[in-house]
């Protein structure tokens, strides 16, 4: 699995390079859905799991940036991820933020992980306060958004993806990350 995974990161970069513009996210967002599924393996909570995994995909209505990441992301999940690498169904659950407060009811009590779109002018204590208090594995393309607390993230340094971890942020949450992840990631304090 650590092979499949450092040849991820490797090739993460030639599709940085070949699709580069200006946006928040380090990379493009069917690539960021194909390994973050390999890096969900190396949270033993998850892998000792059993039935579907709900994904919540926390996009920004009104800003076309988050809404074409949650798009891309629900889309890609439906074409090539019917299944994770941990072998179990996967259901996304899109859930959009309207105002600057996050509504208590707005996530489903099921949801194992929750993937960050990139947010305008929103706290990001609000969600990671959230995810923390429901024991919910918080990952995003945003790199800057792993330092300011949530757990896992991807960015590109020196020509390579590179797994980002807020490891408070991960243990906050409830995740066991294994130390094979742990060894390939940069991590992030916050």
């Amino acid at each position: 699995m650590r092979a499949r995974l450092s040849l991820a990161l490797a090739c993460g970069a030639l599709l940085y390079a070949a699709s580069a513009r200006a946006q928040e996210m380090a990379l493009p967002v069917d690539f960021q859905v194909s390994l973050f599924a390999r890096v969900l393996h190396f949270d033993r909570n998850l892998d000792a799991g059993e039935g579907e995994i709900v994904v919540g995909v926390l996009f920004q209505e009104g800003f076309r940036e988050s809404s074409r990441a949650k798009d891309q992301f629900i889309s890609t999940m439906a074409e090539d991820l019917r299944n994770s690498a941990l072998g179990r169904p996967v259901r996304v659950v899109p859930l959009a933020l309207g105002g600057a407060e996050l509504p208590r009811e707005l996530w489903p009590t099921d949801i194992d992980v929750l993937y960050v779109a990139p947010l305008r002018a929103y706290s990001l204590r609000a969600i990671t306060d959230a995810s923390r208090e429901r024991g919910i594995l918080t990952v995003t393309g945003v790199p800057q958004y792993v330092s300011e607390g949530i757990s896992l993230g991807l960015d590109v340094e020196a020509g390579r993806t590179r797994i980002l971890v807020n490891r408070a942020a991960s243990i906050a949450e409830g995740a066991d990350l294994s130390a094979e992840l742990l060894k390939l990631a940069r991590i992030v304090d916050r």
